[in-house]
């Protein structure tokens, strides 16, 4: 579903719809937050992308990361729920499933070397 009622301003996170509860990622492109949606009370996931004005291209693959999801019914693939219009870019909105960053994670449960093995053979 894409939805162009919201707006926002991508350096000051915020969605209407949404409380932003704490930021999870930040990388070279995207940023990807914890919130809660304020009319179910339910936790999602939303993703931005960085620039206030992201390229043609960018605006693109981020929409056809949305799409894509939207039809894969994977065990691992984490459910998009909607795309948001977020000022000149988009917010994409997932389901939680709980999970944590991977920098988090390996902070507070470093791996040995059998697990790292064991996960690169996967």
């Amino acid at each position: 579903m894409l939805s162009t009622a919201n707006a926002c301003s991508i350096p000051s996170p915020h969605l209407s719809g949404y409380s932003i509860v704490e930021q999870l990622y930040i990388g070279a492109r995207t940023i990807v937050y914890r919130a809660v949606q304020t009319s179910t009370q339910d936790s999602v996931i939303i993703k931005l992308l960085q620039q206030d004005h992201p390229s043609f291209n960018d605006l693109l693959q981020f929409r056809n990361q949305y799409t894509i999801t939207k039809h894969l019914n994977l065990p691992g693939i984490v459910r998009p729920h909607s795309l948001e219009v977020c000022g000149h870019s988009y917010a994409l909105v997932m389901e939680d499933t709980g999970g944590v960053s991977l920098n988090h994670y390996l902070q507070t449960h470093p791996l040995g070397l059998h697990d790292i093995l064991a996960i690169a053979i996967q």
